[in-house]
């Protein structure tokens, strides 16, 4: 694929996603809670609605070239559908969560709080079930986040962590 053409997919891909994420945030997700009778069918609507965007963009990016991937079949030891787990994954671009996302559904995932504070992805982060962690270091809070993800998986939800709390260095772990 040429480069500019390669510059402008790629463009339209960011594009589609942080339009997604305020259009989202802003308006789809609280218009669906409305349709849930507890707050746990709520969360559940909203998360449902989100893996599918997830799909989407995921689709999008493949079809026009952007991503080349293959599902594997799930090993025989994974957890049957509809038993929690917990995903430990490395973060080594920004698509990494959108792509466990697609093909996990019911799955939370954790952010850092300056993600919550941001006008375009704070209210999607809110809405669509996301757990807000800060750094480490505060042990009343390193408490709250543990409490939360046992919660979480109480609930019968999947939780995807990254433990290095940030991107990973190109082939290589941070710590």
């Amino acid at each position: 694929m040429p480069r500019v053409l390669r510059m402008l997919i790629t463009g339209s891909a960011f594009v589609m996603f942080f339009s997604g994420a305020v259009v989202f945030g802003w308006l789809m997700l609280p218009i669906i809670g409305l349709f849930g009778w507890t707050a746990e069918r709520r969360s559940r609507l909203r998360m449902r609605f989100m893996q599918r965007a997830y799909w989407l963009h995921l689709n999008y990016m493949r079809v026009t070239g952007l991503l080349h991937y293959s599902v594997a079949p799930r090993p025989p030891d994974f957890p049957p559908p509809g038993q929690p787990f917990v995903m430990i994954s490395n973060h080594p671009s920004l698509i990494d969560v959108v792509h466990l996302m697609a093909l996990f559904p019911g799955m939370a995932s954790m952010a850092a709080p300056h993600y919550s504070r941001s006008l375009i992805m704070g209210r999607l982060l809110k809405h669509a079930g996301y757990i807000i962690v800060s750094r480490p270091g505060d042990q009343d809070s390193e408490t709250a986040v543990l409490d939360t993800m046992v919660e979480t998986l109480e609930r019968g939800r999947s939780l995807l962590i990254f433990p290095e709390g940030t991107r990973s260095p190109l082939n290589g772990l941070r710590r």
